[in-house]
């Protein structure tokens, strides 16, 4: 797609034209941090006027949620994957959980989002997107995972457990404390607290 072309697309072109814009937007990101990445920044990557970025996402923060949600959704895509070499026990919603605490904090896109007070100015929305996905995302593990639905205490609804999970996500990234300190505290944490309250006795 040449960069004459970039006003005057059909549907089909208008996805790839947002997709190149994420594409650089992640460039972007990369070179200068989430913090430091101007709208100019992200239209320099994508060979395009700023007003292109506008016209298809509306503000910088938008372009940055979509770089966002595109990593997690790679994270998520992992995790999947993961939990399918899982033994098949209730066990495995806990190495999920780590393991997502553990990606998370590696990745220097993903983690920045979890600490709003780095930014001065945080990306508007970017909580709200990456909640909704992350507790899709849980409770299609509960409802799918055929040991985990199995599992799953009757009088415990799958969209609340998904959102406490979240939760307990969420206060590990953000006030880790000594139970979220390493691998085998969460763990032992988690198949302590987490596994009772959810899934019955097996």
């Amino acid at each position: 797609m040449s960069a004459t072309q970039w006003g005057y697309h059909g549907a089909e072109d208008a996805d790839a034209a947002r997709e190149r814009i994420v594409d650089a937007a992640e460039h972007a990101i990369h070179r200068w941090g989430v913090a430091r990445t101007r709208i100019d920044d992200i239209a320099t990557e994508a060979n395009c006027g700023r007003t292109t970025i506008y016209r298809y996402f509306g503000n910088r923060d938008n372009v940055i949620i979509e770089v966002m949600l595109r990593q997690a959704r790679r994270l998520l895509a992992t995790l999947v994957d993961r939990l399918a070499t899982l033994p098949d026990t209730p066990d495995k919603i806990v190495e999920a959980l780590v393991m997502v605490v553990d990606v998370v904090r590696r990745d220097q896109q993903l983690s920045w989002a979890f600490k709003p007070e780095d930014e001065p100015s945080p990306v508007a929305g970017m909580a709200e997107a990456l909640h909704e996905l992350a507790t899709s995302t849980w409770i299609t593990f509960l409802r799918s995972d055929p040991t985990l639905k199995a599992a799953l205490r009757p009088d415990v609804d799958a969209a609340l457990a998904a959102e406490w999970m979240l939760r307990i996500m969420l206060s590990y990234l953000t006030f880790p404390g000594r139970s979220g300190a390493s691998r085998q505290a969460m763990r032992r944490q988690l198949r302590l607290l987490l596994v009772p309250a959810l899934f019955r006795e097996t």
